[in-house]
This record gives structure tokens, C-alpha cells and sequence, in this order.
């Protein structure tokens, strides 16, 4: 008996990044949102327990930068020097307040967003690739395809097909059925768009494997 069995590509795994852009901020705005920092998360203690590094050090080092940077608008000598060396600083923290603030969304990931929203920290995602169920490679030789499916443990057989025309079911050939779970093609059309999909029968039934994919041939 045939089943179907739909599997999509490519599964990602995601992960809360807090994200801060420091370095794009003139230093007007970095006071400005290091200040939301520190009230965001100063208003939020039942979820940001333990602050690390202290708000206080956070508060420090934002006067520090305000200071500075009043004297390098009067262009007094070493203002400009001190200005930098005061907002690297407080990047070097500020960074290592949102680490603090990413650990927490990563341990209460279906709530990350709203967590990050707290802080006032901007939150995006960062995203894995998993291996593919099923891959068509068109090989640097004319006329040669490499067909790959995920491979299973057992006795299993791949059905590895190819077609010119999805439209027409008549047209679907088995290019290769074998135990492994990968196939070389060869003598194919050059400049040809060809069309692939691969089924593997176990001792519980038959299934597609990933999804009907696509390539011109070298």
C-alpha cells in the first residue's frame, strides 16, 4: 500500500539574538537608548532579577559619556579622546547587559519578543539550516545530475525519478532503485530543465521523500 507523506525542504532551528547596533548610533542616541536600557530593566525586576552588569555601573558610565561629550563640543584639548574612550566604555557594557537579557529570552523562548520588548532592546532571530530531505545537484560534467535523499537506517530502496514535464504524469521515468540513497545520472540533455523526486519503500509502505524539485543540466 502507497502512502504520501508531505515533508517540507528545510527545517530551521531559531534562537533569540538581541541586537543593539551600538556602533551605528551617534552618541546623542546612545545615551539616549542606554537610558531606556537601564529604565526598561530597573522597571522589570520580577523578570530581570539580577541585572548583569549592575545598573548602577550602566549609570555611571552614561554620565561618563554625557560629560565627555559636552567637552568635545567646546573642542577642549583631550575631550574628543575622552569622548571615545568613554562611549567604547559603555558599549563594552551595554553589550554584556544584552547577552544578560538574551539569556533570559532563550529560556523562555515563546515569550522572547515581549521579553526583549522590556528592556527596550530590539530582538531578531537567527536561523540554522537542517539538511535537506531530498537535493538535486546538476554535476560540472554535460549531462550528469547527482540526485540525494536522506538516508535511512534498514532495509530500505530508493526510487529515484525524473520527468521534463510535471504537468504530464505518463512522462515520470525511475532512473535508478537501489539500497543507497543517492543516484548518478548520466546522458542527460544539456541546457534541459529537469524535474525530480524520490521515493523510499520500507517494510511499512512506500513514501515521497521531501518535495518535487527542479534544475537545468549542465
Amino acid at each position: 500500500m502507497k502512502k504520501s507523506i508531505f515533508i517540507m525542504a528545510i527545517l530551521v532551528v531559531k534562537k533569540p539574538v538581541v541586537v543593539l547596533n551600538l556602533r551605528k548610533k551617534t552618541v546623542a542616541q546612545l545615551i539616549v537608548d542606554s537610558k531606556a536600557y537601564v529604565a526598561g530593566i530597573s522597571g522589570n525586576v520580577a523578570t530581570f532579577p539580577t541585572p548583569s552588569p549592575a545598573l548602577s555601573d550602566i549609570t555611571t558610565l552614561i554620565s561618563n559619556l554625557e560629560a565627555s561629550s559636552s567637552s568635545a563640543e567646546t573642542h577642549a584639548k583631550g575631550a574628543v579622546p575622552k569622548r571615545d574612550a568613554d562611549r567604547a566604555a559603555l558599549e563594552l557594557k551595554l553589550k554584556d547587559l544584552a547577552h544578560y537579557v538574551e539569556t533570559i529570552c532563550r529560556a523562555n523562548a515563546s515569550s522572547a519578543a515581549s521579553i526583549a520588548k522590556m528592556a527596550n532592546m530590539t530582538l531578531k532571530t537567527r536561523t540554522a539550516p537542517q539538511k535537506q530531505d531530498f537535493v538535486m545537484t546538476p554535476l560540472l560534467t554535460p549531462g550528469e545530475l547527482l540526485m540525494t535523499a536522506k538516508s535511512e537506517k534498514g532495509r530500505v530502496t530508493f526510487n529515484f525519478e525524473l520527468s521534463t514535464d510535471i504537468t504530464n504524469p505518463s512522462l515520470w521515468k525511475s532512473v535508478q532503485n537501489r539500497s543507497i540513497a543517492h543516484a548518478k545520472v548520466t546522458g542527460l540533455v544539456s541546457g534541459t530543465r529537469y524535474y525530480g523526486r524520490v521515493s523510499r519503500t520500507d517494510k511499512t509502505g512506500t513514501y515521497q521523500v521531501g518535495q518535487v524539485l527542479s534544475v537545468v543540466i549542465h
